[in-house]
């Protein structure tokens, strides 16, 4: 799972000092690790003197505390085991896959004056009566393990692997998706257990937490924490900011709509401050989720400084972030000058590189979408199609099992070796090399990955979907620091989320076989001065977006956010838009201005009478709410659909003003405008666009011959039973 660098690495004083007792305890020698793992609103214009209580709990550590994020993700990024004496051994796992990624930005966490604290699962089972002494040893890695009950057989992560992940990468559901029967029965128990998975997480982070921190959580497993967190500290504010980020795309609203307990699950992030994603294409489809399911609007250009993508819930604003993870060039640079890579490179040159081929190749799971199957059958067609290359190729294809997924992984990996063996026979054994790492070679660190890497030629992928995948980056770092006239090349699915960056890669349809096999032979015989072109084009990309520039960005929004609710004493979301401009309105067919806040507010304060004029539907109710609304009750009046309850304390506090006349205009029935805003007192309703009005002349100073100064002239066929506390008039 993605993650951030290991705080370890930076100076810690006095440890004990600034954590609870749980998680009290001494660096040890931690800090000498050479590896680091990676994992990858405001309202009314009415301003108070100072935030209210419950808002203190948002501002920064109090001065002599050292500033802490807690990084909430599936598995501790820990490589635990037993010595020969049964003892247990921790190290930082140097084996993920994404552990070049985030390494860098160890030493940019550490300039922000942070200290950071892992939370997850071992990545180990461990007896209940060991918990407690791994959980004390692991204070030396600033990492807090999450234990869940073992004996129960319960399945935690069924719901995350089965349902959630194929639906992410825009799999319809099928009978895995159904709980592995076809029915769905088994979904209900799968979704309770994902429930309770995230109660456990919760429990742990309140225990860590302390006020001032800021909690980041990574990925789909745990879409449900940050409401758990909420709850558990009411649901006016956390003393703590939250930030979700998801590394997975995020699939259509039609594809999102068909997912059991989807409203929950949108629910459950949108009770974070900050999500984040890698794509704008996934923050996309997630706000058209929110406005489809929810009734929820985004709000484009929020924030002090412009540019902040916000959804509204009418008390707050959940800020939506877009920046894609990178790698540090720096770190793999200096992994690629060790001598144990020179060495590897030439022995693997010598076993693979027999006749001095070009290796065309790529690191994928055992898993139907990262597509290693469509890739075998696109060069099996290439060789086909194009007989020079026959004796001049070798695809080097390193495959690793799905653990989440094994019975779908060995059946993927049953099909690849079959394909393997028809390539065999058809043009001999030094045509492909198919290499399983747990089976062929030991599990992949970060230098063997390295030096596969630099051996490839052609690097392809052909993914059906996939969200966060970094070897290309790394792919391109490998091939940077070499002679450029031995420069590599990208062939990448355009359904790859790094796709979108690398725009020196050549895009392919890995469903159009003979697209793609027209691309590898173009990518074979392109000359070194393109090729390295591209490759300088990606490099530039890398270089500027790396690991630490991801990590300021996200660390910087969730401040922000942090700074902005700490000085907010807004109860409410304030409006966006205003019916008339500020300076002699609107002239017929111009645009309707944006509503200055600082405007209104000015103009409030230096008047001594007002009229405020709001519509109901679309204004102090979200025009997506009413709407659905209409479709869901099937009554096209929106009856009984009232403005929130942030709205109507907001109402009686204007109406409460002498020197306010407050209308709210609407096309509804009068008895329906009663019935939701006829408990506001002093507020006067406008039903029927106009028609029917309640008059309060006691505030207003009006001419003599003003209409709502005569007596009403309703026409004698108005209904008998208009309530009597709405005077009618014209």
């Amino acid at each position: 799972e993605p993650s951030v660098p290991n705080p370890s690495l930076m100076s810690t004083p006095e440890m004990a000092r600034r954590y609870p007792p749980a998680m009290a305890g001494s660096q040890g020698d931690a800090s000498a690790s050479s590896t680091v793992p990676s994992v990858g609103g405001a309202g009314p214009a009415v301003h108070s003197s100072a935030p209210p209580p419950e808002q203190l709990e948002y501002a920064a550590p109090p001065p002599g505390l050292t500033e802490r994020l807690l990084v909430v993700q599936h598995h501790l990024p820990l490589s635990i085991g037993r010595r020969d004496d049964g003892s247990w051994k921790l190290e930082w796992d140097d084996r993920a896959l994404l552990s070049t990624s985030v390494q860098g930005g160890r030493h940019l966490l550490g300039g922000l004056h942070l200290e950071v604290i892992f939370i997850g699962l071992p990545d180990a089972e461990v007896p209940p009566e060991c918990e407690a002494e791994l959980a004390e040893l692991m204070r030396a890695f600033n990492c807090v393990p999450v234990f869940l009950p073992q004996p129960d057989g319960t399945d935690w992560t069924g719901f995350a692997s089965i349902v959630l992940w194929p639906l992410l990468h825009n799999q319809i559901p099928d009978r895995h998706a159904g709980g592995r029967g076809g029915d769905g029965s088994l979904v209900p128990a799968l979704y309770k257990a994902y429930n309770a998975f995230s109660d456990a997480y919760a429990a742990v982070v309140v225990e860590t937490l302390r006020a001032g921190d800021m909690v980041w959580i990574h990925n789909y497993h745990l879409l449900l924490l940050p409401a758990k967190l909420r709850e558990r500290f009411g649901r006016s504010c956390t003393p703590c900011i939250v930030s979700l980020f998801l590394h997975t795309p995020f699939p259509s609203p039609e594809i999102w709509r068909v997912l059991p307990y989807r409203k929950q699950l949108i629910e459950g992030m949108l009770a974070a401050n900050v999500i984040g994603f890698h794509l704008f294409e996934y923050a996309r489809h997630f706000m058209t989720s929110c406005r489809r399911l929810l009734g929820l609007g985004e709000n484009v250009g929020a924030g002090p400084a412009g540019g902040v993508l916000t959804i509204n819930l009418g008390t707050r604003h959940v800020t939506i972030t877009v920046s894609h993870v990178g790698i540090e060039r720096d770190v793999i640079c200096h992994r690629l000058k060790q001598p144990e890579i020179s060495l590897k490179l030439g022995e693997m040159t010598e076993r693979y590189r027999v006749g001095g081929r070009k290796v065309i190749g790529g690191i994928e799971m055992f898993n139907p979408l990262q597509g290693a199957a469509l890739k075998l059958l696109a060069y099996e067609q290439l060789l086909t199609n194009y007989p020079m290359w026959r004796e001049q190729l070798v695809m080097l294809q390193i495959c690793i099992p799905d653990r989440a997924r094994p019975e779908q992984s060995e059946a993927y990996a049953a099909e690849m070796r079959g394909t393997v063996s028809r390539i065999h026979a058809k043009f001999g054994e030094e045509s492909v090399k198919l290499i399983e790492v747990g089976v062929d070679i030991p599990p992949l660190g970060v230098n063997d990955r390295l030096v596969l890497l630099q051996m490839i030629d052609v690097y392809l992928n052909c993914a059906m979907r996939d969200g966060l995948n970094l070897l290309p980056f790394e792919y391109v770092a490998t091939k940077s620091t070499r002679d450029p006239s031995s420069d590599g090349i990208l062939v990448l699915s355009e359904f790859l989320g790094c796709a979108r960056v690398l725009n020196g890669a050549m895009r392919i349809n890995p469903f159009n076989l003979e697209h793609v096999v027209e691309q590898l032979d173009l990518a074979l015989a392109m000359s070194p001065t393109e090729r390295g072109a591209r490759l300088a084009k990606d490099y530039d990309f890398v270089t500027a977006n790396s690991t630490a520039t991801w990590l300021k960005v996200a660390v910087t929004d969730m401040r922000r956010v942090r700074s902005t609710l700490a000085h907010s004493s807004f109860p409410a979301a304030a409006p966006t838009i205003c019916l008339a401009g500020w300076a002699g309105g609107v002239r017929p067919g111009a645009p309707v201005p944006r509503l200055s806040l600082d405007a209104a507010c000015r103009a409030y304060r230096q008047s001594s009478r007002r009229v405020i004029l709001l519509g109901l539907d679309g204004t102090l109710i979200q025009q997506e709410q009413v709407i659905n609304h209409l479709k869901n009750f099937h009554d096209f009046q929106g009856h009984s659909l009232a403005p929130p309850a942030a709205a109507l304390h907001c109402l009686a506090a204007l109406a409460a003003d002498p020197a306010n006349v407050i209308y709210i205009i609407s096309g509804r029935s009068a008895i329906d405008m009663q019935a939701i805003l006829g408990r506001v007192p002093n507020l006067g309703l406008a039903a029927e666009l106009g028609f029917l009005a309640t008059a309060m002349p006691h505030r207003l100073c009006l001419p003599a011959n003003h209409p709502l100064t005569k007596p009403s002239t309703l026409p004698s066929t108005l209904p008998s039973t208009l309530p009597s506390t709405l005077p009618s008039t014209l």
